[in-house]
């Protein structure tokens, strides 16, 4: 399905944002899409859909913060997290 890279998924210097990579892992080629959540759980974000070609392939990208706070990062294919990550910013 897919994975965060944590070693790539960092938050900017200036906090205005975060960069993410996120890789596929399961060799099918998938499609799905970058949720980014508040800690009221609400979905603040939901980046472009990212969609794969197979195992290995990898997307990254930027996602703006409007304000500082707690976050969930997830990776969401046909509805379902797959993986997900806390950012601080």
């Amino acid at each position: 399905m897919g994975a965060f890279n944590t070693t790539l998924t960092t938050v900017n210097k200036d906090c205005s944002g975060f960069d993410y990579s996120v890789t596929d892992v399961s060799g099918a080629g998938t499609t799905g899409q970058i949720n980014l959540i508040d800690y009221s759980g609400a979905v603040v974000t939901t980046a472009t859909t990212v969609t794969f070609t197979g195992t290995g392939a990898t997307s990254t990208g930027t996602i703006a913060l409007t304000t500082n706070g707690l976050y969930t990062l997830q990776w969401v294919v046909g509805g379902v997290v797959v993986d997900q990550m806390a950012i601080v910013s």
